[in-house]
């Protein structure tokens, strides 16, 4: 009997029937799901609507909640309902570059694929991995990506193509950039199709970062604008600030600091409430660089404090941390604190991940 009533309940939760309102915001969602006046099922319910509605983009700050819910999902929630968990999980831990958290909910991801024998999910989990293992593993990526794409190829899933496209096209930017931005068109090819917007910008994006490698900011500038255009309206907040971001760092490279300024200011007028560390980050780094090259030092230094400040509190590791070391060092080399440079350099040398640096 009770299996019988868990097996509803993940009916409940999870079928396609079950609509969620326009008023029916995270906040009243999460209200429910802890409303002892309300049956456990009724709850139950709230907790899968919590987890439908939960966008990495829109609600980083309810994620210690999300996270709360693992053990009822665990046990009480069907297979396709685990792994959309899981997912978002996972993509948090990697989005954060909290790489030991974001490898146990892959796992996690990968019982639950593996159990399922369902071919989409095992080409998710390929995905998924490969995303993973890009990181560091070049060679295992492309394998897993491989097995992810002769699936969508199977199925003519335009949209997904372009996203493992996209993903070879970063795996393939540390050893092979005029690979990697083959790959990118590839992707704009399969997403033109798919009429993915939000992919479509990632690949623009993705080849805008290359042209700044080879030291080309005006084709890049020009990229991030059209991949800003695409996002913008949107409200993906992540997207809008990761572009942003990299569109100061071109103007930077231009030397265009009245530009550089102006869009400065506003990806801190949207940083400032995401609650997005990284992002965040990234926008201080260029803050600093914009004061490095104006001769305005002091400020400079205020930017890198905070920096520090900010790096101890999340414990920042890949590019990012090397960004910060390298606008460290040059910052300090005004002041010819040489065991500063010497030791920024050193960091950022090790944690570096473009061909440039």
């Amino acid at each position: 009997m009770i299996r019988r009533k868990l097996l509803l309940l993940n009916l409940l939760c999870w079928c396609s029937q079950i609509s969620i309102t326009y008023g029916q915001n995270l906040d009243s969602l999460i209200l429910l799901s802890d409303d002892d006046s309300i049956s456990y099922n009724e709850r139950l319910a709230s907790i899968g609507k919590v987890i439908k509605v939960y966008k990495q983009d829109f609600h980083f700050k309810y994620f210690p909640k999300l996270l709360s819910f693992e053990p009822i999902v665990g046990k009480c929630f069907s297979t396709e309902a685990q792994i959309e968990y899981y997912s978002k999980l996972y993509f948090y831990y990697l989005t954060s570059y909290k790489l030991d958290s974001c490898k146990l909910y892959l796992d996690k991801f990968q019982t639950i694929a593996i159990k399922s024998k369902s071919e989409k999910w095992i080409a998710t989990l390929n995905f998924r991995r490969a995303t993973f293992l890009g990181l560091h593993f070049k060679d295992s990526a492309i394998i897993e990506m491989d097995k992810a794409l002769k699936y969508y190829k199977s199925v003519q899933n335009y949209s997904m193509l372009g996203s493992c496209y996209i993903n070879l096209a970063t795996i393939y930017r540390k050893y092979d950039l005029p690979q990697s931005a083959e790959y990118n068109y590839l992707a704009m090819k399969y997403l033109e199709k798919a009429c993915s917007s939000i992919d479509e910008s990632r690949a623009h994006n993705n080849l805008a970062i290359i042209f700044l490698d080879i030291g080309l900011p005006k084709e890049a500038a020009n990229h991030l604008f059209k991949a800003y255009a695409l996002v913008r309206g949107n409200s993906n907040v992540r997207l809008e600030v990761l572009y942003l971001n990299n569109l100061v760092s071109a103007l930077l490279e231009l030397n265009d600091f009245e530009s550089a300024k102006i869009y400065s200011d506003l990806v801190f007028k949207i940083a400032n409430f995401t609650n997005y560390p990284m992002y965040l980050m990234y926008s201080h780094i260029n803050n600093a660089n914009l004061y490095y090259k104006l001769n305005l030092q002091s400020q400079a230094i205020d930017e890198i404090v905070f920096m520090d400040s900010l790096h101890k509190a999340n414990t920042f590791g890949g590019e990012v941390l090397a960004k910060f070391k390298l606008i460290e060092a040059q910052v300090y080399s005004t002041k010819f604190e040489h065991d500063i440079v010497i030791n920024s350099c050193l960091t950022g040398l090790v944690h570096t991940t473009a061909q440039h640096n």
